[in-house]
């Protein structure tokens, strides 16, 4: 193969990244058209790609989350595939039930796997009922050379006889291309995807799905950024130069540089039609795009109504699991809809339209709150009453507000939400919760 030469000197590409500097935005000349999939999707992940950030599952958990996000789900198709990482028996238990669930129809996203290149990980979905499985491969010198002068030959045989094993066992391979961003495409990418579409034709397998891999964080969204960096003109170059569509391309992209669900959306409307992301961005150093956050643009995308408060249920299941969402989560997290009490002139009479980009309650199911704290005085007090009660008409120096802020000043509270209010305002105006 020609990827898999002898004495292959490593190509560090060091112009791009240099290891004693932040790499440089490189702009280039160069137009490239928006290419908006039919209906882009999620490959929701968080059994796989967020297992890093949660703690061991049971059985029941994992079936418990491929349902919820299956309701999730509804009838939209913004999620088609549910990934778990099979290495053990809690997996293969639940496999056992869900394939049997999916093929009847009962469940509409279809449970997917991912591997590591060695024919010994195919073994223990033998008999699961999967379709697809993933195998993993090192696709820039970084990972399948090292530092040093050496062979590509021992990772791509690996790979090739892990592709043959998932034939044998009856599954539809798919090339997961790892840290895809730091990659020669022309000497390495391209030629080691056109050698395993030969290979694998010349097994009687043809419409091999790539998965391209963003491991570090360093893609960008924009078109004009030269690969490997950027994003739309990675899912261009590969789409174009080896024939394959949007609909065998999938993306997934790590936030280390914080970039993650922008290199998702971008990757969506320049013709890649799957996005791998996980609940709350769960996964190893920074995670990975939001589930949550990359349904809510694919809705506003294609203009589907999703029922998005059952993504609570989701959550709570995680944190039984030991996902921890960060409480500065977008929209999701404790504080996400918590807006800091600052008195300007729209304060007493805000709306969700001042603290939300929609109405979050209704979308949600979650009320945006305000916090303030002691120092913001008596007229704190009287934004937090008025956001409770939108009818009252109280003031600074009405006889509720300014026994409340006395016994806040008692109380020597710091951040002051509600739920410290919420006795104490009905022992003092009982009239109010009637």
């Amino acid at each position: 193969m020609r990827t898999s030469l002898d004495k292959v000197v490593p190509n560090h590409m060091r112009h791009f990244f240099p290891s004693y500097r932040v790499p440089q935005l490189n702009f280039s000349d160069g137009y490239l058209p928006v290419r908006v999939p039919g209906c882009a999707s999620c490959v929701e992940s968080t059994l796989a790609t967020g297992l890093p950030a949660l703690g061991r599952l049971t059985t029941e958990q994992v079936i418990d989350h491929v349902v919820a996000v299956n309701t999730l789900n509804g009838k939209s198709g913004l999620l088609g595939k549910v990934e778990l990482q099979v290495g053990g028996a809690v997996e293969q238990e639940a496999l056992k039930e869900l394939i049997p669930r999916f093929k009847s129809g009962e469940l509409q996203v279809e449970p997917v796997a991912v591997v590591l290149p060695d024919p010994e990980c195919v073994a223990p979905l033998a008999g699961t009922g999967l379709r697809e499985v993933g195998v993993q491969f090192g696709a820039s010198d970084y990972m399948s050379v090292g530092q040093g002068p050496g062979s590509r030959e021992v990772p791509v045989r690996a790979l090739l006889e892990t592709l043959d094993a998932c034939l044998e066992a009856g599954f539809t391979p798919r090339l997961d291309l790892l840290d895809i961003t730091r990659a020669d495409l022309e000497s390495l990418v391209i030629p080691l995807v056109s050698d395993v579409m030969d290979h694998l034709s010349s097994c009687g397998f043809g419409g091999l799905h790539l998965r391209l891999v963003d491991s570090l964080g360093l893609g960008l969204p924009w078109p004009e950024i030269p690969v490997p960096r950027s994003i739309p003109r990675m899912v261009h170059t590969l789409t174009h130069k080896l024939d394959i569509p949007g609909d065998q391309v999938e993306f997934l992209g790590f936030n280390d540089m914080g970039m993650a669900l922008a290199n998702s959306l971008a990757a969506a409307v320049h013709g890649c039609t799957r996005i791998v992301t996980t609940m709350g961005g769960l996964g190893e150093r920074a995670g990975v795009a939001p589930t949550e956050l990359m349904l809510i643009h694919l809705c506003g995308l294609y203009g589907i109504d999703l029922d998005l408060k059952r993504v609570k249920e989701l959550f709570k299941g995680l944190k039984l699991a030991g996902g921890e969402l960060s409480p500065r989560h977008p929209l999701w997290g404790e504080e996400g809809l918590t807006r800091g009490f600052a008195p300007h002139p729209n304060a007493l009479a805000a709306t969700h339209a001042l603290e939300a980009p929609f109405d979050a309650y209704r979308l949600l199911g979650r009320a945006p709150d305000v916090k303030v704290r002691q120092e913001n005085g008596p007229a704190g007090l009287v934004c937090m009453i008025k956001r409770n009660f939108p009818e009252t008409e109280y003031g600074c120096d009405d006889q509720l507000i300014l026994d409340l802020f006395a016994w806040v000043e008692e109380q020597e509270l710091g951040d002051i939400c509600w739920d410290d209010l919420r006795d104490k305002v009905q022992e003092l105006a009982p009239d109010l919760f009637v």
